[in-house]
């Protein structure tokens, strides 16, 4: 089973914690937190969507990625986009690209998404 993990921008480092299923129990991991609830940690952080990119980088919800975007039916003609990995809760997902490469986040790079 996979680990599901979390990371959060405390001052100018990623702090990274997570929950693992061990002898049929969840289980916190990962350094102390200041989080007064877990409805506040999880708030304030952003998950990791279990997937990576094309370079093998994992993929973070706030993540940028950019992705080509082939126009139907075009033989491959298209154009390079830019998106914000971001939880679709209606549907319960995260919208994921094909061959996306994260380019940065939204916390330490927002100029990315200027023009976007």
């Amino acid at each position: 089973m996979r680990e599901i993990k979390y990371r959060q921008r405390i001052k100018d480092s990623w702090h990274y914690w997570g929950f693992m299923k061990e002898e049929g129990r969840w289980c916190f991991t990962g350094p102390e937190t200041t989080f007064s609830t877990l409805d506040d940690a999880l708030e304030k952080s952003y998950q990791f969507t279990g997937l990576h990119d094309k370079n093998g980088k994992e993929i973070w919800e706030g993540d940028i990625v950019e992705y080509f975007y082939e126009w139907w039916n075009t033989g491959g003609m298209g154009e390079t986009k830019k998106a914000v990995i971001e939880w679709d809760t209606l549907n319960a997902m995260f919208h994921i690209y094909k061959a996306m490469k994260v380019i940065g986040n939204v916390l330490e790079n927002p100029e990315l998404l200027e023009g976007k």
